[in-house]
């Protein structure tokens, strides 16, 4: 192996580590709180604001969202939350139309039950559900590590 591939195995093997580990974290937090919420309380909530947004990203594409937010009371503290699914910042679509009509299942004024973590009554969901995309980040971050480690124990051998 040249000198050039070797040190290139050696810097990129580390980074694709750090990038796997950072998904896999991501991801698993995530995929945690959704095996965990199905053991938590709930509380009675109300839908204060039930909307489609803008949500442009990095590359300058305009998505568009739902945006739901809710309230509701733990041992007399009030909450305001807007956490659909446990998953990424939040779900996007293509178009308006396919945003209103998952905002519309939330209309303002109705009443919902939030499952909030007994410990941290700030983390909640309204639908304890994973969000589409969440389970493949997290395999992707274990194949990054797969190829990460690879990388490094291919460059140790020589």
């Amino acid at each position: 192996m040249s000198t050039s591939n070797h040190l290139a195995l050696m810097i990129l093997g580390p980074l694709c580590l750090l990038v796997g580990i950072a998904m896999l974290g991501s991801a698993g937090k995530r995929i945690w709180y959704f095996w965990r919420s199905r053991g938590w309380p709930s509380a009675n909530g109300v839908i204060t604001r039930s909307e489609v947004r803008d949500d442009a990203d990095n590359d300058g594409y305009v998505w568009v969202a739902p945006y739901v937010e809710y309230s509701y009371e733990v041992e007399g503290r009030g909450f305001t939350a807007n956490t659909l699914q446990f998953g990424f910042k939040t779900e996007r679509f293509a178009t308006p139309e396919e945003a209103q009509e998952r905002a519309n299942r939330f209309p303002t004024g109705s009443n919902v039950s939030v499952w909030y973590h007994p410990k941290k009554p700030s983390i909640c969901v309204l639908e304890r559900k994973i969000q589409r995309g969440t389970l493949p980040f997290f395999a992707g971050g274990g194949a990054i590590i797969f190829f990460g480690t690879w990388m490094l124990l291919d460059a140790i051998r020589v």
